[in-house]
């Protein structure tokens, strides 16, 4: 059985989600040039199959949350399995490669660098995480980062 701060966390977190997902609806996804969003290139594909085989996702739940620079609004019945395999899809999302340097150049901070850490990710899925993925600088630097890792490897 689940302790009740772990359930508390998982709630908190469900909402929050809820929440950008509502966020994403009203002022829609951060800007990217039509390049970006006119096909899935090579890092988003790489991404997305790295979710699916070891982070479970369904490719539905995959394109939307592991996709560089596009439309992050995630349907409600991918939040589940997201925080299940957080760790896994950070991994994948990281191109298993720890990015916080890149991150940190460009100006990301705590709690948001875990996102950048897809070497051996350790966290719990936390609410805090959430406005890292708003649309804006920090979610663009987390994306370009984790993105041009696949490019490199």
């Amino acid at each position: 059985m689940p302790s009740s701060s772990s359930t508390i966390v998982v709630i908190s977190l469900l909402l929050v989600l809820i929440a950008h997902n509502a966020f994403v609806k009203a002022f829609g996804p951060p800007f990217v040039p039509d390049s970006l969003n006119s096909k899935i290139d090579a890092a988003s594909k790489a991404s997305i199959k790295c979710c699916v085989k070891e982070a479970h996702l369904s490719m539905e739940c995959a394109k939307s949350v592991c996709r560089y620079f596009g439309d992050k609004n995630y349907p409600d019945k991918c939040t589940v399995p997201i925080m299940h395999n957080f760790n896994q899809m950070v991994a994948c999302f990281g191109a298993h490669t720890d990015n916080r340097a890149c991150c940190k150049r460009k100006g990301v901070k705590a709690p948001c660098l875990d996102l950048c850490n897809g070497k051996n990710p350790d966290y719990l899925p936390d609410p805090a995480y959430v406005p890292c993925t708003f649309p804006g600088k920090v979610d663009n630097a987390i994306q370009k980062c984790n993105h041009d890792a696949w490019k490199r490897g």
